[in-house]
Order: C-alpha cells, then structure tokens, then sequence
C-alpha cells in the first residue's frame, strides 16, 4: 500500500516535528503551490460557514481563518486563494439560488470581487481566471483539463467537472476520469 501526503505537506509535517512554530511550518514559494490544503479545507470551510451565519462574523474574518489553516502546509498566497475561492463557492451552493453552474458562478464571483480589493491578491487570483467564468470553463473539452497536482489545474478540474455533471456519482467519475490526482481532484 502507497501512502502519498504530498511534498509541501510532508515538509510542513517534518518542520514541526523539528520544533518549527506551527504557524511557520507552511511552504511560501510558487512552486509550493500544491492541491495538498485545498484538499483539506472543507471542514473548514463549512465550520466558518456556520460560524458566519450564526455569529455575523464578516468576509474578512472568514477568510482571515481559511487563509491560516491551508497556510499550515501551503502559504503561499495562491494556496490560500485556491482554498477562499472553494469557500465562497460552498457558501453559494449551500445558500444560492439558481442551477448549480449559476451558484458556482456566484461563489466565484464574489471571490474575484474578495480578493481584486488587494493588489497581490488581484494578481494571484487570475492565476485562476480560467474558472472566472464557469460557462466557458464548462464548454472546454475533456483534453484541456488537468489534474495535476497544482493547485490551479486542480481547481479547474474539480469544478469542470462538477458542473459538467448531473450527481455526485457522475462527478466523482468524471473527476477520476481525468487522470493524474484523481483522488485529490474528485476528493474536491
């Protein structure tokens, strides 16, 4: 059996258990921008989702926590966009109104709105401009998308196929049908 955590987060892992600062454990360069938090950050997101609508906490303070938790293995900015856009997404398929392309598109709007407010983030977020539209990203054939273990390719097959389907099923399959890491992809 092959146990596979990733290189950044393997890294991480081993700089805390070397007495690294657990807020200081995370990978930060370009190249460090694996699917590895991304993968993870689900629980999170749906935790702070709860916590917005319970407690009025703002966006800010939402992603302040999201950005936090993937930085534990992957602190780069564009790791940590990757992660606050899937929030704003969940946020608008568990709220939204409309088909689930036009939820989608909602949570990836209102995520490009979040993060152009900065200048970094302005500029790592069209790293993702492939989702910006989900229409487009659905109307791309099967051969231009990727599941490498990249965060953006990543991203953009986990949505393509999610909104290239119809259940759960079919986008799990259409997921792993992709190639690479599909068990990352079809995870998201």
């Amino acid at each position: 059996m092959v146990f596979d955590v990733g290189r950044t987060c393997e890294s991480a892992i081993s700089a805390y258990m070397n007495g690294t600062d657990l807020t200081s454990c995370g990978k930060c360069e370009a190249y460090d921008n694996g699917n590895g938090s991304l993968m993870r950050i689900m629980p999170i997101c749906l935790y702070m989702y709860e916590k917005q609508k319970e407690e009025g906490i703002s966006d800010d303070e939402v992603i302040k926590v999201i950005h936090e938790v993937s930085a534990l293995t992957h602190a780069h900015l564009r790791s940590k966009i990757a992660c606050g856009i899937y929030f704003y997404i969940i946020r608008n398929i568990l709220d939204g109104k409309g088909s689930l392309s036009e939820r989608v598109q909602a949570g990836v709007s209102e995520a490009w709105a979040y993060y152009e407010r900065e200048p970094e983030g302005a500029i790592e977020v069209e790293y993702y401009g492939r989702i910006k539209d989900i229409e487009t990203l659905k109307s791309l054939p099967r051969e231009e998308i990727h599941g490498y273990g990249y965060v953006v390719p990543t991203m953009e097959a986990a949505l393509w196929s999610l909104v290239k389907s119809e259940t759960y099923a079919e986008a799990a399959l259409t997921a792993v049908n992709i190639g690479k890491d599909t068990d990352t992809v079809a995870a998201i």
